[in-house]
């Protein structure tokens, strides 16, 4: 029985005699795409086999001896040319990377390069420029303290200094090759920065398709997610685009690259003992080192980018805890993944100590710590088991005995080193942001926007993406749950970490871009194996072996069944992103226009600040300030324009987009001077005392600042806005019964008198000029109702008074005290306002965005404060 079971089986993998006396020239010829070659054919012969052998269908000397034979067969067999070699795969992979970075580059190119000017994106962007500036002139030098911004303090720089150092390296590249040389221009500069972002959001899809495919061995899953994540709108697509110059594309790039080949090194060091190391067995070390130290650079590369990085240590960490524990209970050896966590964790602290030691920026001990306690982890996680066997202590107990370590060991921290302990968690404030930070748009949670419950940033991030991807994770989660597989294990805790980190802040968006794509492309391909794609695949396999077989096999094997599936596929993964990333992509991230004519005004029509714009500077002993130059003043304008103002104009700002100078309510009623308790004073004396206070000789205001975002001034300065403008509905008679509606089509805002008092309203709004209202003055009366646990305002009355005074008089004579001044549009105010006496408009930008009783509102103006 067992000889003929034998002689079965192995004629079932005997190839067929046919294509064993092809001729290399006839391989060569027939199915290039796919793969379809005798070598291509035995091979598969032989991935059939070795599943079989995993199965238990054979045993292993069957196994050994088929494979032999069909491994000599196949060095019997003529190599094939060089267009045999290239399959379908990788032709689809080569046509995803194209189509990433046409989207990328392509799609925004008549937004970026408009005229002699490149729009690379404001805020950070542009500063890495001015960065990048500074550092050619100084190469290899990089400023990590500049007083070119936040006047009168200078501005310690968090920015890891990689992204600097490829722009400037690069940049001298291309000035040798078109400029003959020397120090780059600023248009060579910014060319460079506009394209590494787009280059290098195209070199993530392409990581992603490897980290797919490493992680389900399944080439099928990477080219889904590679395709998934091309085609991703949001975040990703924002910080991967033409001219956005920002160092986010590298956290994302060496990320991805980090978790990449630390599964491809867990995955070679299955077998790896600590006695190998002992014994020096460097045929067996070399590789799982080999991809262990190339994770280990990668993450320190991150960490160059940006101080965040340890973030992935973290993660890192979290997984091997899990991995420990479930090796241990199922009595595998975790040697290789604790060799391959220690060798990975040496790299950042050694590659960033430079940086590290001299305590720069945002960079000091926390970042060593953090990675030499990711090695002590890893180290107790394979001592642990090793004791609990010696005191024959049961496998079930070693969750707990890691939990107990753990406490013991953060507990002894935080009473013998509290400072420690602070700089090590107090890293993990930036997942809650409070207070006047959630007014910044990128740092608000994925589903609250102003305080309210939207889908509308999810959607606009990620599509269907986020929801398939959650389903496909509590599909990996059962299947971690059953089988424990390192690479699957790994990509559950990082999708889970990311998922939090975007909950609490959208911006992590752009991580969390890259789990999606693999969650989705993971559940995509299981669709398509349930709809029989899976078993099409493999008959196409063996019966396609030219082209003039592919029409036959269409026409017999493929079902309507079959094209259903694969158009619901990208219908529920692919076609949703297209329209918003194409709109997206078109229109690019550039600075605006009417800012940019500003700036050049001002860079050529004002007194030069007196501080060199491209000078190394130290920075000042803690609680001191630098010591400006005489004469060095500074520009007033919302936190936003900073950056602007500082590479742009050439000039420095009080408040910049690294949220300093904002200013703010200080103790006991006191106010810190700053941009938000400027723009919201209600009189010219203290809005003069904080200009003075900050030694500010111009003012730059914009249609926005008066307008969208003056809320957030607001609440910078006092918390709220409850002081400048309040919602209201009226009541309103329908069919249906009694409704409630906004006061005015589609705006529930009405403006209180503070709001027009205001310095941003008097400045751009009313160009500092006196004002008298002229029937524009409305008295409401109003009544506060609750709905569940909502408050809100309903109007009783309204009444418009020709003049200010008759609307106070008419208040006074009420009884009750629900009764307001109000306006009912941001230009036109209800109450008097007096001159400015010390603001002097200098320019106004060309775009006109209204006119107002005969008053022209442009985009842009600049005041100069005349003390």
């Amino acid at each position: 029985m067992g000889r003929k079971r034998k002689k079965k089986f192995k004629a079932r993998h005997k190839p067929k005699q046919p294509e064993l006396k092809l001729s290399g020239k006839e391989a060569s010829q027939s199915g290039n795409l796919f793969r379809t070659t005798p070598i291509a054919r035995l091979r598969s012969s032989i991935e059939n086999l070795e599943r079989e052998y995993k199965q238990g269908k054979i045993t292993e000397a069957i196994y050994e001896r088929l494979k032999a034979e069909y491994e000599e067969k196949i060095e019997k067999t003529e190599q094939p040319t060089v267009l045999s070699r290239i399959s379908i795969y990788n032709v689809l992979l080569v046509a995803i990377v194209a189509l990433a970075f046409y989207i990328r580059v392509v799609l925004p190119w008549d937004s970026i390069f408009v005229g002699d000017l490149i729009r690379v994106a404001a805020d950070d962007a542009v500063y890495h420029m001015r960065l990048v500036e500074n550092t050619v002139h100084n190469f290899p030098h990089r400023i990590f303290f500049d007083p070119f911004t936040h006047f009168p303090y200078g501005a310690p720089l968090h920015f890891g200094p990689l992204f600097t150092w490829i722009v400037a390296i690069i940049a001298f590249v291309v000035e040798a090759i078109i400029g003959g040389g020397g120090i780059p221009t600023r248009r060579t500069i910014e060319l460079v920065g506009a394209f590494l972002p787009a280059v290098g959001g195209t070199l993530v899809v392409l990581a992603t398709y490897f980290v797919a495919k490493e992680i389900f061995d399944d080439r099928r899953i990477g080219l889904l997610s590679a395709l998934i994540l091309a085609v991703m709108p949001g975040q990703f697509l924002s910080r991967t685009i033409l001219g956005f110059a920002d160092h986010h594309v590298l956290e994302i790039l060496f990320g991805t690259t980090t978790i990449l080949f630390f599964i491809m090194a867990i995955k070679r060091a299955e077998e790896l003992r600590f006695e190998h190391v002992l014994n020096r067995d460097w045929n067996v070390l070399k590789t799982p080192l080999m991809y262990s130290a190339l994770a280990g650079l990668m993450l320190g590369f991150f960490l160059l980018s940006w101080p965040g990085a340890p973030m992935f240590a973290f993660i890192i960490v979290v997984y091997a805890v899990a991995q420990f524990a479930a090796n241990h209970m199922k009595n595998i050896s975790s040697d290789g993944l604790c060799i391959v966590g220690m060798t990975t964790f040496v790299f950042p602290p050694v590659m960033a100590a430079h940086i590290i030691l001299e305590g720069v920026g945002q960079y000091g001990r926390m970042h060593i710590l953090s990675f030499i306690l990711g090695i002590l982890v890893f180290l107790v996680l394979s001592i642990v088991p090793r004791i609990m066997e010696r005191q024959n202590i049961s496998r079930s107990h070693y969750p707990f005995v890691l939990m107990g370590i753990g406490t013991v060991g953060l507990g002894s921290m935080y009473l013998f080193s509290p400072a420690l302990f602070g700089s090590l968690f107090g890293a993990f404030g930036i997942f809650m942001p409070v207070g006047g930070a959630l007014t910044i748009a990128e740092v608000q949670p994925m589903f609250f926007r102003g305080g309210e419950f939207t889908l509308m940033l999810a959607w606009f991030n990620f599509t269907t993406t986020l929801y398939i991807g959650l389903i496909a994770m509590v599909m990996l989660g059962y299947r971690v749950m059953r089988e424990w597989r390192a690479p699957e294990t790994l990509l559950l805790v990082w999708s889970i970490a990311t998922l939090l980190a975007t909950f609490s802040q959208n911006r992590f968006g752009y991580y969390l871009a890259v789990n999606l794509a693999i969650l989705s492309g993971y559940f995509g391909i299981k669709l398509l194996e349930f709809g029989g794609l899976g078993a099409l695949y493999e008959n196409f396999k063996k019966r396609v072996s030219d082209s003039s077989d592919l029409s036959r096999f269409i026409s017999r094997y493929v079902k309507l069944g079959h094209v259903l599936v694969v158009v619901l596929v990208a219908l529920l993964l692919i076609y949703p992103n297209l329209g918003i990333t194409v709109q997206a992509a078109r229109h690019g991230p550039g600075v605006d226009w009417d800012w940019y004519s500003a700036l050049v005004w001002m860079r050529y029509n004002t007194p030069d600040p007196g501080v060199d714009y491209y000078g190394i500077y130290e920075a000042p002993l803690p609680g001191e300030r630098f010591s400006y130059p005489e004469g060095a003043y500074s520009v007033m304008s919302w936190w936003d324009y900073g950056h602007i103002i500082t590479y742009y104009a050439r000039r420095i700002p009080n408040a910049n987009p690294f949220q300093a100078g904002i200013g703010g309510p200080g103790p006991n009623g006191t106010i810190i001077p700053g941009a938000s308790t400027f723009f919201t004073a209600t009189n010219e004396s203290t809005a003069n005392w904080i200009l003075d206070e900050l030694g500010t000789r111009y003012v730059i205001t914009d249609i926005s600042m008066a307008t969208g975002k003056f809320w957030a001034m607001a609440t910078f300065a006092e918390g709220d806005t409850s002081r400048f403008f309040g919602e209201y509905f009226i009541e309103e008679i329908t069919p249906e019964g009694v409704v409630l509606r906004p006061v005015k089509p589609g705006d529930p805002f009405l403006y209180y008198p503070d709001f027009y008092r205001s310095m941003v309203t008097r400045l751009h709004i009313f160009r500092g000029e006196e004002v008298i209202p002229d029937n524009s003055t409305w008295v409401i009366s109003y009544e506060e109702r609750t709905d569940g646990r909502v408050t809100f305002r309903v109007v009783t009355s309204s009444q418009l008074f020709p003049t200010y005074t008759a609307a106070r008089e008419f208040i006074a004579a009420q009884d009750l005290p629900n009764y307001r001044i109000v306006g009912a549009s941001p230009f036109i105010s209800p109450v008097p306002l007096e001159g400015l006496e010390h603001y002097r408009l200098v320019y106004e930008s060309p775009t006109m965005v209204g006119m107002i009783e005969g008053r022209e509102i442009r985009q842009v103006k600049i005041f100069e404060y005349v003390p």
